[in-house]
């Protein structure tokens, strides 16, 4: 059994996210785009073949000619597809170490039971990718149909400063992802905080803002009023979330550092330590 690959792993990752969504139409397509050795060979070799048939192709693609020609063969535009069908594809160029490293790559797929298709015109536009692209796509989402993509960043790191450090990411497009949960009729719960703060004058106004945010990255959902409404207009909002908790602060509250917490639930209440909010809302 081969040894594992980040690049795999990342993939699989990926994979494992939508297939937990329900989501299974899908399909995986790699490729390589080389690295820093080889790429730049097989791009000059690229470049000379678009400007034979520059004329012919379309006015973004012809821009991408000296910009980043490998970017010409993922064209969206039919015209450019079937022009460019026969254009020379980075995996004729590799060298022995992509080559090695993109095979092994197709091998733990196989072995791991992953189904993918070999697409020679899968490219990405952004030079710190080495070695292995990868794209998931859905029949469902129409022509705009890639879920997420990604592979493997040897030189990101670098490019931000950093030290060459190897590492592999994919992204993944939210709206495209809720489309297709929408289609399969997934609606998600709606979020209820846990406490409410109302506030019974301006005094407590920033406290309330200052204890909301400090009960949050505690991770307690919390909410405050921003609207400098009336604490009956408060009270009524913290119902409409449909809040657990509600607790009214004012002047008075705050001097002694006690408040009387409401559970909008039972609609029993406690007085509790306002320092120590957090200990009663868990």
């Amino acid at each position: 059994m081969l040894r594992s690959s980040p690049d795999v792993e990342i993939i699989a990752v990926a994979l494992e996210i939508y297939r937990r969504l329900g989501i299974t139409n899908y399909s995986l397509q790699i490729n390589s785009v080389g690295d820093e050795e080889c790429r730049p060979r097989y791009k000059e070799i690229l470049t000379n073949e678009l400007r034979k048939i520059a004329d012919k192709l379309s006015p973004e693609s012809q821009k991408r000619i000296d910009q980043n020609p490998m970017r010409v063969l993922d064209s969206k535009d039919e015209n450019d597809k079937a022009i460019t069908a026969t254009m020379p594809l980075i995996t004729d160029y590799l060298n022995e170490e992509c080559a090695a490293h993109f095979e092994r790559v197709k091998k733990l797929l196989t072995e791991y039971g992953i189904p993918y298709t070999v697409n020679g015109r899968l490219v990405r536009g952004l030079d710190y990718y080495t070695k292995t692209a990868f794209e998931i796509t859905s029949t469902e989402l129409g022509s705009q149909d890639a879920l997420a993509g990604g592979g493997r960043y040897d030189l990101l790191i670098e490019e931000l400063g950093g030290k060459k450090t190897p590492s592999v990411g994919f992204a993944a497009g939210m709206e495209r992802l809720m489309m297709i949960l929408e289609k399969k009729g997934f609606t998600a719960a709606e979020p209820h905080p846990t406490i409410f703060i109302a506030v019974a004058d301006d005094s407590a106004r920033d406290w309330a803002l200052k204890k909301t945010m400090e009960l949050r990255s505690l991770g307690i959902a919390a909410e405050a009023d921003l609207l400098k409404r009336s604490l009956k207009a408060q009270m009524k909002e913290a119902d409409r979330q449909k809040s657990k908790y509600a607790i009214v602060v004012g002047a008075t509250e705050l001097a002694g550092n006690k408040g009387l917490l409401k559970n909008l639930t039972d609609h029993t209440q406690q007085e509790v330590v306002l320092d120590s909010l957090q200990q009663f809302v868990q």
